[in-house]
């Protein structure tokens, strides 16, 4: 059999050992079972896809790289919150860093609800390739273009004080080019802001989710890993802001600690989806168990469902 090699997106280092195997039927019946919806197109006939760690720059990947497109995405717009952003952790913490009259781009920026989130003299600039988010953003008076970052860095080098890129960096295919574009877009001495989930959180336990499965979450980010991605793009760590464990998903923490603690008990193994008969039970008894563990607080020392880094570029 020949020996497996995998490229690691952001360093570049060749890797000879995956963690897991991941079948993309499994990942398309977990589509249909919530969405009604067949996605078997994206796949272009792959049967399955391996996850990997690079254990150079921390990151961890699904090889290959398949990204969702448009037709997909308007699969997830059917749930109304997939573009409702108020009260994003991201956005109230990465506002302090921003000045009153900075330019700020925003990358990925769904409908554009950052924007309100900043000062009225600060030009905001929101992309985003979604055409339904472009429909919501022009609705909402925002002004959101539909470009590529690639496209849109050639005529905007240095333009901007601030670039921020929420929740995307975990979808992208082309890394390099991506971040190589969004970071010519800084002024010198400007900042980078990146929002991702972090999978040295609690949801790198969480079996069966599709929303952090391809096509839609490619990439796995931790801290490690973007503190390489810094150190790539020669960019100074700013902060780093580990989110907490939200109100909104507290009981899901409890019952994925609940979970992960009976796996171990019962020396089952983690599996990324996990269709096997005794998941119903064992995941049923986790739900029991959540309620006591509740108790405890542990939540409070817990880290949630994203990790925000600000990097600042060079002056010189």
């Amino acid at each position: 059999m020949r020996e497996a090699n995998y490229k690691c997106p952001l360093c570049g280092n060749i890797i000879k050992s995956k963690i897991e195997i991941v079948k993309t039927i499994d990942i398309s019946n977990l589509y249909r079972r919530v969405y009604k919806k067949d996605i078997d197109y994206i796949w272009k006939g792959m049967e399955r896809l391996e996850y990997v760690l690079c254990r150079k720059c921390g990151l961890r990947f699904f090889d290959p790289i398949i990204s969702g497109d448009d037709d997909f995405y308007k699969i997830l717009l059917e749930d109304e919150w997939y573009y409702l952003h108020e009260g994003k952790t991201e956005y109230d913490y990465s506002r302090k860093f921003i000045k009153e009259k900075d330019r700020v781009l925003d990358i990925g920026a769904g409908r554009g609800a950052f924007r309100y989130y900043l000062s009225k003299k600060n030009y905001y600039q929101g992309l985003d390739l979604s055409s339904k988010a472009i429909e919501l953003a022009k609705k909402d008076g925002v002004n959101v273009l539909p470009i590529p970052i690639e496209e849109f860095s050639a005529k905007n080098k240095e333009g901007f004080d601030v670039v921020s890129i929420f929740q995307v960096i975990e979808h992208i295919s082309s890394l390099d080019k991506f971040l190589g574009s969004a970071i010519d877009c800084i002024a010198k001495g400007g900042l980078l802001i990146i929002a991702t989930p972090n999978n040295d959180g609690f949801i790198k336990y969480v079996s069966n989710f599709y929303l952090n499965l391809p096509p839609h979450h490619t990439l796995h980010w931790d801290e490690k890993s973007l503190r390489s991605m810094a150190e790539k793009y020669n960019l100074e760590v700013v902060d780093v802001y580990r989110e907490p464990v939200s109100s909104v998903h507290r009981q899901w923490w409890y019952n994925t600690m609940s979970m992960t603690y009976l796996n171990r008990l019962l020396r089952r193994d983690f599996r990324m989806i996990d269709y096997r008969f005794t998941y119903k039970i064992v995941h049923f008894a986790a739900k029991i168990l959540a309620r006591f563990y509740k108790l405890s607080g542990e939540h409070k020392r817990a880290f949630g469902q994203s990790i925000i880094v600000v990097c600042r570029k060079p002056d010189a």
